[in-house]
């Protein structure tokens, strides 16, 4: 019953989150700012990756 109760509440949450950040996150700076970061993540994945290697 712990587990149900908290799976809820924590999917809800989710979905409240992703909601109030739609419009955020469509915004064409924030999307902008999005790639920018996740390319350099992935850069430097890659990085760590052929030094490891």
């Amino acid at each position: 019953m712990t587990y149900l109760v908290m799976a809820v509440l924590i999917d809800g949450l989710i979905a409240v989150l992703g909601g109030y950040s739609r419009n955020w996150l469509s915004a064409p700076t924030a999307k902008f700012k999005l790639d920018r970061v996740s390319g350099a993540v992935l850069v430097c994945a890659g990085l760590v990756l052929a030094f490891l290697h």
